[in-house]
């Protein structure tokens, strides 16, 4: 919409410096402006616009005989918002030594592409043409015979019809005089747009599609506005034949090329480059070239020496993408010892004809800015012209307020401004954003089904005002509805103690205006709202990352040195002389080298990535590691780790490495094991006195007891217990917020069970319009039983509201997974070389498991048939926390049956270490790779609307097939370890299951179908290459080489 429509960016500007046209030539712009009328980039608007509104063109030098145009849109510019883009993604030339060749044996071949005036070639709405007027401004006669000067007078005869009825958008009326004053407007993008950039790479990005990830051996694409380019990595050997065959990433621009022809993109061909060792890509070489060519500015007033010395050292102001990667991870570390707001425009046809609500691309733009919170509040007045009572010819009434023939265009057109504006409304809403739709009090479309379910809403409502008792002369009443507004504060009816002026003739359109003291009352209710809602803190981004905590967690570290510092400094330089080591070691050890080194200091991590830092503290230890990094040819790639994860925090304290993640343990404050009275006989406090006789079991349960403390209340899983100790914390600060401790609501004298379900019915409520998730409210109601047993069968009140909000939100239950994508996905992760992740997904899928049950899983745990030399044909998993642990079997097992599934299991775990966790990783890392499966198989885009596949759909997939092919719902209960046949029946879910394959597209059920069938060989394969000693990681590339 910014692209359609500036006006959406505006603002009261920056005050920023402008352009002036005073020394302009006219006859220079003027034959400027024929140019561009021989290209169709010419149109005229009014004028005249004060300078800062204008645009300077100037040129600047391109090449011999030819110059680049500008335009100065610094007076624009000011006054239009920023916008985010993919400018923020755009390659700069430190990225290319990311990637690397084989050294000695490859080189870097570069090829790009350029489009010729990429800028020009956009095709733009007339109001952004406008956006583009250009100074100084002209007579409209000056202009004929030109096509812009026959456009202009179209378009002033068009808006003089179409003339809106707001009075603060509706145009001006043009005077086809030709002295009337004109701007000549470029009618595609300035070089000089502050928002061009953005657009032209979005456009550019939009042309080119790419759904392949980046390859580690090539090629790499890059986009920078209108260049495209492409690095392949080639062998240096010499090629047969007079010209070398084109590298990989030749062929991708000149297929490129293919599709810019197609889509009538022009190029300069003449610019294009193909295969060439020597090249220039995102500024890189570009940026040498300015260095050197600055040494003798830069040392204008320096000795002959510091150039001599600069010159010597030129050589490693480069960086070798040849040199390979350390296979060894590095970690240090150091311990201290060793207001306001803004409206925006008025979205009416009579503003912009790209304000049309009845255009999809409009509708979408207001959905996404409230829904992204952009947008902070919303008032729609949609046109009420059929709906209106004295509209003639009738076209509705009330009991029919949608229309006697919906397809006639006018009512259609009524209903569905209509529909446009209830979504609006409803939207907002669900954002949590103030919204408000206005009508007559007599309009026909409070009738609609439409405005009925958006009152039906919880905090909607409805009320009118009189516009006479604010002052209006005319008895116009408005209905009003509203959300998260205070529409009883400006609820008047008329006094009728004055007279009205009847609406019609002159009067009729004069009274459609909103009366000034209306404007205001509308005005005060937005204001409120508005500022009594909390404001957000904008979310950044941390520096934790997956990988670097996976490889912290799950990989076997040893100590590769530990020393005492010789003084006290401050942690954050001792920080970033520890990380020095790191390079130091390797460069002794040969060099040339790239490594990972991940350190738990911000500080550290930023100051060294830079290489600089303002603390005069730290740039001893910085000049220090560059001069070795640059001596040495270390490329250290830093990475953040947590010190809960952090390694190298062990030896700094003299403890033992960990074996695993580093798990802090916490005990609840105001919980104590300690905090018991010693008998006083004295007293005689009740139920004390002396202790039994205990005999020799007692003292050894005693004991054992010491360290597990009896917990009050049910049992419930740790976590539970933690989520409702959260949830009870938020409960306390709503009733604190109202002046009530829960310790006195809840065990206080005047404890009242009325007022205890009065206030969890509100707090309900409450959460359910700031769209909070039901079990928040659930699992509140069970925390605060938990606390007060004696209420538990007393909350019928507070359940009654969760029984509602469930009516409103049913559950959506797991996807349950049909056969044959489970085939499918296990034939990916094969040929994928992933091997544990299809060993999982059989094990979860054949053995009933929750997926937390397979990923916490150890080999110990797993008794597969060779374990016990092929007695039994099966698999068992013991669980050693299961979730029905309280109400079920204490000790529970999973059964694997199906032999192809046994044979995927044994593939994957049978050679781990009986402590080796079965998925050493997160769960968000298999989390990525089940979607990354799904994406290979298309399934993802292709599902209808209904919840997609995920990891939880293992466990009823196999429930639901297994119940297909035996018919015993009672061996599938405890297969599935299930505490009672009600809640199995939430799993077994066959009519999804036989639904969720034939609803995917022809394309997608084809290729799930072509791996699943070929399931069987590509598991045979595994199974010999795995006998062979051949490494998974090499399967893929296998696999690869046998389809072709």
């Amino acid at each position: 919409m910014a692209y359609r429509e500036p006006s959406v960016l505006a603002f009261s500007g920056t005050n920023g410096p402008h352009p002036t046209f005073y020394k302009e030539d006219p006859e220079q712009a003027l034959r400027l402006f024929k140019v561009w009328d021989a290209k169709s980039l010419l149109l005229l608007r009014p004028g005249p616009l004060p300078d800062d509104r204008l645009t300077r063109v100037f040129g600047a030098w391109k090449s011999p005989g030819q110059d680049r145009q500008i335009g100065d849109r610094r007076g624009p510019n000011s006054y239009e918002a920023k916008i985010g883009g993919p400018s923020k993604e755009l390659p700069t030339g430190a990225l290319i030594t990311r990637v690397s060749v084989q050294r000695y044996t490859h080189c870097l071949r570069g090829s790009a592409v350029d489009r010729r005036d990429f800028y020009h070639q956009a095709c733009v709405t007339r109001s952004k043409a406008f956006a583009n007027a250009v100074g100084p401004a002209f007579a409209l006669r000056d202009f004929e015979g030109l096509a812009a000067h026959a456009d202009f007078l179209a378009w002033a005869e068009g808006q003089n019809r179409s003339a809106g009825n707001h009075p603060s958008c509706r145009p001006r009326p043009i005077l086809v005089d030709p002295d009337t004053p004109v701007h000549g407007c470029f009618a595609s993008l300035f070089q000089g747009d502050a928002a061009g950039v953005e657009y032209a790479t979005a456009a550019h990005a939009g042309r080119l599609v790419s759904g392949s990830p980046v390859a580690p051996d090539g090629p790499w694409l890059g986009l920078v506005i209108d260049d495209l380019f492409a690095i392949a990595s080639t062998s240096v050997a010499a090629p047969a034949g007079p010209e070398p065959p084109p590298d990989e990433g030749e062929k991708l621009l000149r297929q490129a090329k293919l599709e810019y022809g197609k889509a009538g993109i022009a190029g300069s061909d003449a610019k294009d480059i193909f295969g060439q060792t020597v090249f220039t890509v995102a500024g890189a070489q570009e940026l040498c070239g300015m260095l050197t060519g600055s040494w003798i500015s830069c040392l204008l007033y320096r000795q002959r020496q510091e150039l001599v010395l600069l010159s010597a050292l030129a050589p490693l102001m480069v960086s070798n993408v040849a040199v390979p990667f350390c296979e060894q991870a590095y970690a240090s570390d150091a311990s201290l010892a060793k207001g306001g707001h803004v409206i925006g425009p008025i979205v009416d046809l009579s503003c912009s004809p790209e304000f049309d609500i009845e255009q999809t691309h409009v509708l979408e733009w207001i959905l996404f800015l409230l829904q992204s919170g952009r947008l902070k509040a919303v008032m729609i007045e949609p046109p009420c012209t059929t709906f209106s009572g004295p509209a003639r010819p009738c076209l509705r009434t009330y009991a029919v307020p949608e229309g006697f023939d919906r397809t006639f265009p006018r009512t259609w057109r009524g209903n569905r401004q209509a529909f446009f504006a209830i979504v609006i409304f409803v939207v907002a809403w669900r954002a949590g954003a103030p919204a408000l739709v206005e009508q007559p009090r007599t309009s026909k479309m409070r009738r609609t089904k439409a405005w009925q379910y958006a009152l039906s809403l919880t905090g909607v409502e409805e009320n009118f005002l009189a516009s006479c008792a604010y002052g209006s002369p005319f008895r116009k009443e408005f209905a009003l509805l509203g959300t998260g507004l205070n529409l009883s504060r400006i609820h008047r009816r008329c006094p009728r103690d004055h007279h009205h002026v009847r609406i019609e003739g002159s009067f009729a359109k004069s009274s459609t205006a909103y009366h000034p003291e209306v404007a205001k009352a509308f005005a005060s209710i937005f204001h409120e709202a508005i500022n009594s809602k909390p404001g957000h803190a904008r979310s950044r981004a941390g520096l934790q990352g997956l990988l670097a905590n996976d490889v912290l967690s799950a990989f076997a570290w040893k100590t590769k040195a530990a020393w005492a510092w010789k003084r006290p400094e401050h942690i954050n330089v001792l920080a970033t002389r520890a990380f020095t080591r790191g390079p130091r070691d390797l460069t002794l050890a040969g060099g040339d080298l790239r490594y990972a080194h991940i350190v738990d200091s911000a500080v550290a991590l930023g100051a060294v990535s830079k290489g600089r830092s303002s603390a005069r503290t730290l740039k001893p230890a910085l000049k220090a590691s560059a001069a070795i990094q640059v001596a040495g040819g270390i490329y250290p790639g830093l990475h953040f780790g947590p010190t809960r994860l952090n390694t190298a925090d062990a030896p700094t304290r003299d403890l033992e490495l960990p074996v695993g993640p580093a798990v802090a343990e916490s005990i609840p404050s105001g919980c104590s094991t300690n905090d018991v009275l010693d008998f006083d006989g004295t007293l005689g406090f009740p139920g004390e006195g002396p202790t039994a006789r205990q005999t020799g079991l007692d003292v050894g349960r005693q004991e054992r007891r010491a360290s597990r403390p009896l917990p009050l209340g049910r049992p419930v899983l740790d976590r539970t217990r933690q989520n409702r100790d959260a949830l009870i914390l938020a409960f306390s600060s709503w009733l604190r917020e109202r002046g009530i401790q829960l310790q006195d609501f809840l065990f206080g004298a005047g404890f009242d069970i009325e007022q205890l379900n009065n206030a969890l019915v509100s707090y309900g409520r409450e959460l359910y319009d700031l769209g909070k998730p039901y079990w928040h409210y659930s699992e509140t109601v069970n925390a605060i039983s938990a606390l007060k047993p004696s209420v538990r069968r007393q909350l019928q009140a507070a359940w009654d509201t969760a029984f509602s909000w469930l009516a409103m939100e049913p559950y959506t239950h797991h996807v349950p997974m049909p056969p044959v994508i489970l085939l499918a996905m296990l034939t990916v992760c094969l040929m994928w070389g992933w091997v544990a992740e299809a060993g999982l997904f059989a094990m979860s899928w054949g053995g009933l498991l929750r997926i937390g049950e397979a990923t916490s899983a150890r080999r110990k745990q797993l008794i597969l048939p060779v374990d016990v030399l092929h007695v039994q044909s099966f698999i068992l998993l013991q669980i050693l926390e299961p979730k029905t642990r309280l109400p079920g079997a204490r000790h529970q097992a999973a059964k694997i049956e199906r032999s192809d599934l046994i044979d995927v299991i044994q593939l994957a775990f049978e050679f781990y270490d009986p402590e080796q966790r079965l998925w050493p990783f997160t769960n968000q890392t298999l989390r990525r790779r089940f979607d990354a499966i799904l994406e290979r198989l298309d399934i993802r885009r292709s599902s209808s609307g209904a919840r997609p596949l995920d990891l939880g759909s293992f466990r009823p997939g196999g429930a639901t097939h297994m119940l297909q092919c035996c018919e015993d719902s009672e061996r599938v209960r405890r297969r599935g370890r299930w505490a009672s046949p009600k809640v199995m029946e939430i799993y077994l879910q066959e009519v999804a299951s036989s639904t969720f394959f034939p609803s995917l597209d022809l394309r997608t059920r084809e290729l799930v179908y072509g791996f699943a069938q070929a399931f069987s060989s590509t598991l045979d394969q595994s199974l010999t290459w795995r006998r062979l000693g051949l490494p998974p990681s090499s399967w893929y590339a296998l696999f690869l080489h046998s389809s072709k």
